[in-house]
């Protein structure tokens, strides 16, 4: 896919960028980026007090320090190549927004399934060894859990058009970036894709992800209760 450069403009909220803002560049994720994404990742989401994290990496397998924090963040760094360059990578979509001259510093990303692609679940016992120590701190059954409670929500209420969704798997900024426009302007990339072939937009959000979206113009369709989890998480649809 091209690059995009300079992004759409957009108006910045709260926080002014310590750069000029026709040097944001929005770029397709390469492998070697994946690093510096998922150190974003672990920024911007942290390691404590994530209902999602502590769902699908539960104690004992949770990082604990910094040491652990470096492990996790390589691990999600393979985790993110499947999407970047595994065999489904097809299926997906996955953008950096930067800083032109610092192109593999990643400031924040957006991961998106492209119409048609649905859950797999995990199953460590068929991965190869790379790929089991790539996910040794998600734990199988609920990380199974809870995609396919998202698989079905996402089922129910888009039915014939879920083929057709471009479905936001994650979106992060990094914490010194947030609150400056960045994720609008990842959304509007995704928009502009869903634009153009009239497709709906579709994401699970976090309680305080929601009101962001909806000034995006998402709709919440229903409020996903996970089995087991002390998750509540807002389903919401941006119609084409």
């Amino acid at each position: 896919m091209a690059a995009i450069a300079p992004a759409p403009d957009v108006t910045f909220s709260k926080r002014t960028l310590p750069f000029p803002t026709e040097d944001i560049l929005i770029l397709p994720m390469a492998d070697d980026d994946l690093l510096s994404a998922a150190e974003t990742a672990g920024w911007s989401f942290g390691y404590e007090d994530n209902p999602f994290t502590n769902f699908t990496s539960p104690e004992p397998i949770r990082p604990r320090n910094d040491d652990d924090h470096r492990i996790a963040q390589a691990k999600s760094a393979s985790r993110f190549k499947e999407m970047v360059s595994g065999p489904d990578a097809n299926l997906n979509m996955v953008m950096k927004i930067v800083q032109k001259g610092e192109e593999h510093k990643v400031l924040g990303a957006a991961f998106w399934g492209l119409p048609g692609e649905r859950h797999k679940d995990l199953d460590k016992s068929k991965l190869e060894v790379e790929k089991l120590e790539a996910w040794s701190d998600i734990h199988e059954k609920n990380w199974n859990t809870l995609m396919n409670t998202f698989q079905a929500a996402k089922d129910e209420i888009l039915k014939e058009q879920a083929a057709k969704c471009l479905y936001l798997k994650i979106l992060f900024i990094h914490t010194d970036y947030q609150s400056a426009g960045l994720g609008k302007r990842l959304l509007q990339h995704g928009f502009d894709y869903a634009d153009k072939f009239r497709i709906p937009v579709c994401l699970e959000s976090s309680k305080a992800g929601r009101p962001v979206y909806e000034r995006m113009g998402f709709k919440v369709e229903k409020m996903i209760k996970v089995e087991g989890a002390d998750l509540d998480s807002p389903f919401m649809v941006r119609w084409a």
